[in-house]
């Protein structure tokens, strides 16, 4: 990952685990993540799932739904989010 960041001149950024999710040690500014941004979404499956509204599934099957949502960082209260509550 942070091998990527300098391939795209995302100098002020470090991620310390490969999946980038949040971490005390990651670090970077609003402007890298902006550019990190602004490339993503030049990748159309990215570009698809990030530009989705709404989304529909069985979630039966999770068996630690409260865990993904907390990992996930997904306020539910959020009146951003009301449409998944």
């Amino acid at each position: 990952m942070n091998n990527l960041c300098v391939n795209y001149g995302l100098m002020q950024t470090f991620f310390d685990s490969p999946h980038g999710l949040q971490n005390v040690e990651n670090l970077s500014t609003a402007s890298d993540m902006a550019k990190l941004s602004a490339i993503c979404m030049q990748n159309d499956i990215f570009k698809r799932i990030v530009s989705t509204k709404f989304y529909e599934c069985d979630i039966r099957s999770v068996k630690n739904i409260e865990e993904i949502l907390k990992n996930a960082e997904i306020n539910i209260q959020d009146p951003q989010f009301s449409e998944f509550g």
